[in-house]
């Protein structure tokens, strides 16, 4: 985000409701203490503008420590009591840098055909054709001279060239429709409902981007208000 650093850590055993989880204030102390060996300036737990922790199941496999348990994921077919049901396959553990092997092996797994093309697969809106993304970045100022830079870079980071589903044929700032804060406006998030299956302002914000670190709590209700009046 330019302006921010993120910087965490992992392996706290948990036990209880995953939903209300967040930084304990050992975890806080931990990184503060751990950064500060390479800051001149002592960084406290409440320096950091936002924080996040999240619960991921890690599959058991009796290692000694946390830290140790195994983060490759593990396949499990269930064929049904006749054998002859439709098969379900569940997946535990994995993680996301390893999403494309763990999709191929998958379909391998259900003997859907040999998928290890996806290694050279563009995600949706990485298909920028022979353009570097500096060169799709200066088209895309080319193409919307009316929009901000600043803007401009930030949506050919979050969709490539999906982003220009959202402007379309777009020829000036007012046509976004209402502006929710900084560069956000209703255009966008009439896309991320249609096209990335966001429901709340809590998915764009924090999910889909990082925009409430740049949004005012005010802003940031904004959304919330426009969601309650025109969301899904």
């Amino acid at each position: 985000e330019h302006d921010f650093t993120l910087i965490g850590t992992t392996d706290q055993l948990f036990h209880g409701d995953p939903s209300g989880i967040d930084i304990s204030t050992e975890e806080s102390a931990y990184i503060c203490d751990a950064a500060n060996e390479y800051f001149r300036k002592a960084l406290r737990p409440e320096d950091a503008v936002a924080s996040y922790a999240g619960v991921r199941p890690l599959y058991e496999n009796n290692a000694a420590s946390n830290s140790t348990v195994t983060r490759d994921y593990q396949f499990e077919l269930d064929r049904g009591e006749s054998g002859n049901e439709p098969v379900m396959l569940s997946i535990f553990g994995g993680k996301l840098t390893t999403y494309r092997k763990l999709a191929e092996h998958a379909l391998k797994k259900l003997k859907l055909g040999d998928h290890s093309w996806t290694a050279d697969q563009p995600l949706p809106g990485a298909d920028l054709n022979s353009d570097t993304f500096a060169q799709f970045e200066q088209r895309m100022l080319d193409r919307y001279p009316w929009l901000a830079p600043a803007t401009i870079r930030r949506l050919a980071r979050a969709y490539g060239k999906r982003m220009i589903d959202i402007l379309k044929r777009k020829t000036s700032v007012n046509e976004l429709g209402v502006n929710l804060g900084g560069d956000l406006y209703a255009a966008e998030l009439r896309y991320l409902i249609e096209h990335e299956f966001v429901r709340s302002a809590e998915d764009v914000l924090k999910r889909r981007s990082k925009l409430y670190l740049h949004l005012s709590t005010a802003e940031q209700e904004k959304v919330t208000r426009w969601f309650e009046e025109n969301g899904p």
